[in-house]
């Protein structure tokens, strides 16, 4: 396309996303850019949750409850994959991979956070979740089988590392790492987790 169909082009596409947005004040042109002008109210799901994770980061050591509180606010917010429809460019599948392992963290530091707190359901539940978004992610499945444990279900964490060895065979061709390995033993003896 020339110089002028694409002028032509984005000006028609920037007015239309000004009408749907309600109003050409959403998009405006400051130092040579056009960009969504932000001192007007508006939410963008990515953004509440990275704010949510930065102040995880700056809470969860001296105040572990509001942390808590950070990440599940950013676990809700996490509804699937960044442009799952429509991510056909680098830049996109780049994000959506970035998004991707920070939500697997997410959920892993939750787990941690709520195991500190001896609330093990709610890690339960955490660890459900991240193996739910990551199904060979191990340190979720180890995770999982500690908080079962506490909650006084030693054979559950037991038929789990069985399932979970029966996985990592079949997709991986490996065994459990050697820290499950021993969680595993640990359980089987009746000793702590």
């Amino acid at each position: 396309a020339s110089t002028t169909q694409l002028r032509s082009s984005f000006h028609d596409t920037v007015y239309r996303l000004r009408r749907a947005l309600g109003g050409k004040e959403w998009i405006v042109f400051e130092k040579g850019r056009y960009t969504l002008n932000h001192s007007l109210p508006y939410f963008f799901d990515v953004e509440a949750f990275e704010e949510n994770l930065s102040e995880t980061r700056r809470l969860h050591s001296e105040a572990p409850e509001q942390a808590i509180r950070h990440l599940q606010e950013a676990a809700d917010l996490y509804g699937g994959d960044f442009l799952e429809d429509s991510a056909d460019s680098e830049w996109a599948l780049e994000r959506q991979e970035e998004l991707w392992r920070e939500y697997r963290e997410t959920l892993l530091l939750l787990g941690r956070l709520l195991y500190g707190q001896e609330r093990h359901a709610e890690a339960t539940e955490a660890y459900r979740k991240a193996i739910s978004h990551d199904g060979l992610l191990e340190e979720a499945h180890r995770e999982l089988m500690r908080s079962q444990a506490a909650l006084g279900e030693r054979g559950r964490a037991l038929k789990h590392y069985e399932e979970l060895v029966e996985l990592l065979d079949e997709r991986l061709g490996t065994r459990p790492a050697p820290e499950t390995r021993a969680l595993h033993e640990r359980l089987r003896l009746g000793e702590e987790a």
